[in-house]
């Protein structure tokens, strides 16, 4: 079968929670690497209108070194409603036209307090 086969993971949000994460950059599945230049990484989420990714929220990482982190405050992380589709996305931002790798992809799972 042609074609890769993204991981399908939820995306666990909890109300009234910041939203705080980071991914460690491992090409070899082992060993920190810095990330390569030219990238950026976000989720993308379909909270738009209409059946299409644009004009929906996107979230970027920070990229220092080996280390992506991401830190979005409560307030925006409510607004996206549970079972939203999202997607995470290295995009290569040197090449014309730039070139998007999915590399996660799922719904929001909203988790409240108890």
């Amino acid at each position: 079968m042609a074609g890769r086969k993204p991981v399908r993971e939820p995306l666990n949000l909890i109300t009234g929670d910041d939203f705080k994460w980071s991914y460690t950059w491992k090409p070899d599945g082992t060993n920190a690497e810095d990330f390569p230049g030219d990238r950026e990484l976000y989720y993308e989420f379909k909270d738009g209108s209409g059946d299409v990714w644009e004009g929906g929220s996107k979230w970027s990482y920070e990229i220092s070194g080996s280390v992506a982190s991401i830190r979005v405050e409560s307030d925006v992380a409510d607004a996206i409603a549970n079972r939203t589709p999202y997607r995470l996305v290295l995009q290569d931002t040197g090449t014309d036209p730039t070139d998007e790798s999915v590399l996660i992809i799922g719904n929001v799972a909203r988790q409240e307090p108890q």
